[in-house]
């Protein structure tokens, strides 16, 4: 069963999470303005499990440019096989949402189940992203994401 939103989501976002979902990192990218931020945080497990071991801090990519090299090299490594929004809040200028997501490792072949808790302020059109913070983590096998 899966519980939708109660919050409907920015059309932004859910192109976003679209591009995800296809592997599109250019479409990823797009939903960003030209001098937005990305920060990312990896918990140890998907940070093994990516071979990102020795990144003990946040991810950063500054600009249009540098968020779309962040995506291509992370959607290089992964098939997204599934993406669910878990659930939506707004918060001061934005959006917080949870997703969970299942990926394919292109290099392994295993199979990972995870999440993501992210963080989006938008534009005054509510139209682009200028800033995103997200923090993302492995589920243990046969896990369920319970969100209040």
């Amino acid at each position: 069963m899966q519980i939708k939103p109660a919050r409907t989501i920015p059309h932004v976002l859910k192109r976003a999470f679209d591009a995800f979902r296809a592997n599109d990192p250019i479409g990823m990218a797009e939903a960003y303005a030209v001098d937005a931020k990305l920060e990312t945080e990896y918990d140890p497990l998907i940070a093994k499990a990516f071979r990102l071991e020795g990144v003990e801090a946040p991810v950063l990519a500054s600009s249009a440019v540098g968020i779309l090299r962040f995506y291509a090299y992370e959607l290089s490594m992964i098939d997204v096989k599934d993406v669910d929004i878990v659930s939506v809040a707004e918060c001061q200028g934005g959006m917080d949402v949870v997703s969970r997501w299942s990926i394919r490792l292109l290099e392994t072949g295993d199979e990972h189940v995870g999440f993501c808790n992210n963080r989006w302020l938008l534009d005054r059109s509510g139209r682009k992203v200028i800033d995103g913070q997200s923090f993302c983590g492995l589920l243990p096998s046969q896990a369920t994401l319970i969100a209040s």
